[in-house]
């Protein structure tokens, strides 16, 4: 077995013991897969690339919203990262 650390390929070396899926075996719960994903998706507030992509459409009019004043040839006329397309 080999391992990547700070970005380089370590030599090979063996690894000796129980077997990883023998130690863990008790953490094997198939049956509940359902019930971690559900978990993971209330954690992460995990959503469908879908809903994501539609509030990111409307994310510069949520933005605009809150600034008024802020428009092409306003304040920050000079700085070309805040024109609005």
């Amino acid at each position: 077995m080999s391992l990547n650390r700070n970005g380089a390929r370590t030599t090979p070396f063996r690894v000796r013991g129980l077997p990883v899926d023998e130690v863990f075996a008790h953490f094997n719960n198939p049956g509940g897969v359902a019930d971690l994903d559900q978990a993971i998706d209330t954690s992460l507030n995990r959503r469908p690339l879908r809903d994501i992509l539609d509030d990111l459409g409307a994310l510069d009019a949520t933005v605009l919203a809150h600034h008024p004043g802020l428009r092409p040839g306003g304040l920050f006329a000079g700085d070309p990262t805040s024109i609005i397309d």
